[in-house]
């Protein structure tokens, strides 16, 4: 009897502390968000992609996302997603104002799109940047035009470019394209203007031939041709670049021009030029973006080579302006 009335009272001690003993923590619902968390993409495994499914802080690599392209709805523009380490920027310019993209992701593979990556303004310049430019004391408009805007990137050393086959307008045919192109580089890399101000540009240019590689794809090749295009983009630049002292280094640059919806001449001048644009001086701008230039407002500055908005039958934008050597003395 004694030992059952033991073994009941060991019993009703250990109920009673166990009584006493502290709750465990509440385990938080499975579905609970973790602050710590990086962003996840909402993007399918292949094919294009919105940039609304793909929020900044991604990982490229695990979302499977390098080199798809991805469109972007505010700006109607698109871009390739770049690999770790690149950025590629797409500079559109239009009948109605310039478009802008800009995709870029660290060495780590985390994606960001950069809102501005236009880095002067161009309202004032050192004495050191501007030495050495003779400075004209009359002239068109464009001469007295100073404002300029830069990007974040530069060519280092020489660029070299390769028409693409794609076709092209009637009566264009490969070898005056050719011409043109190389004229359009060569008023960059020599700063050519009517404003009596000398070459400023460390970079050069040159021509590899033809080549089967299309616009907007990292290949390693820059690709300059006709295509499509979305509407009212007379022409786009893709710009692909990477960290250097400095600005960036550019390593491509695909150039298009619309080959829909746009009627194309090469003599702006000419009494018969009835809404057409110039091919030359829409490539100028473009090449313009290649080298580091940004785009300045037409509003302000509508005979500025880096104007926003193209014009039909103009050909103010085959030499630079005076706000445009200056872009270009500031980078290089």
């Amino acid at each position: 009897m004694r030992s059952n009335l033991t073994t009941t009272a060991l019993i009703a001690a250990l109920i009673w502390g166990l009584g006493t003993l502290p709750a465990p923590a509440a385990t938080p619902p499975s579905d609970s968000p973790d602050p710590g968390a990086a962003p996840t993409c909402a993007a399918s495994r292949q094919g294009p992609v919105d940039k609304s499914d793909v929020p900044a802080g991604v990982d490229v690599v695990d979302c499977r996302l390098v080199g798809r392209v991805i469109s972007d709805e505010d700006s109607g523009l698109s871009a390739p997603v770049p690999s770790p380490g690149e950025t590629v920027s797409v500079e559109g310019l239009s009948v109605d104002g310039r478009s802008e993209l800009t995709v870029a992701v660290d060495e780590s593979g985390t994606i960001t799109y950069p809102a501005d990556h236009h880095a002067d303004t161009g309202a004032s310049q050192s004495v050191a940047v501007l030495a050495g430019l003779k400075t004209a004391s009359v002239g068109p408009s464009e001469c007295r035009q100073t404002a300029y805007r830069t990007t974040g990137w530069k060519v280092y050393g020489n660029f070299p470019w390769w028409v693409g086959d794609g076709a092209r307008p009637a009566g264009l045919s490969t070898k005056q394209f050719r011409s043109v192109i190389s004229r359009s580089a060569s008023t960059i890399t020599s700063s050519r203007n009517d404003c009596g101000l000398g070459d400023v540009v460390g970079a050069t240019h040159s021509s590899r031939g033809s080549t089967t590689k299309e616009y907007g794809h990292r290949d390693h090749v820059n690709v300059i041709d006709f295509g499509p295009l979305p509407r009212k983009m007379a022409g786009l630049t893709t710009t692909w670049s990477v960290k250097h002292a400095g600005r960036n280094k550019v390593v491509e640059s695909d150039i298009r021009l619309n080959r829909n919806g746009f009627a194309w001449t090469t003599s702006p001048g000419s009494s018969a030029c009835r809404n057409r644009i110039d091919v030359q001086s829409v490539l100028t701008h473009e090449l313009g973006h290649t080298f580091g230039l940004g785009h300045v407002s037409n509003r302000s500055y509508p005979r500025m080579t880096m104007s926003d908005v193209v014009e039909p039958c103009s050909s103010s934008a085959r030499l630079l302006g005076k706000g445009d050597v200056r872009g270009l003395a500031a980078l290089y």
